[in-house]
């Protein structure tokens, strides 16, 4: 299972910034990358951009989402 979400956020000078969370197994674990919008999407298995570990997706994709402010937009 591997499945992204485009996110609004607030860049460094708190301007309107897109970006992706992608979720997806990487070894015994699953990961939760927020990678910039113009990147190229992870490939299986591997780390890109700013990630997160959990046991399961919903933990890894939480962590991701509370690091972000927990105050997205989802498009």
């Amino acid at each position: 299972m591997k499945h992204s979400l485009r996110l609004l956020t607030l860049g460094p000078s708190d301007e309107p910034l897109w970006v992706r969370l992608y979720v997806q197994p990487v070894g015994d674990h699953w990961a939760a990358m927020i990678v910039a919008e113009s990147a190229d999407p992870p490939k299986p298995g591997e780390l890109k951009g700013i990630g997160f570990f959990g046991d399961t997706p919903v933990e890894a994709k939480e962590l991701a989402v509370r690091y972000l402010g927990g105050g997205v937009e989802q498009n």
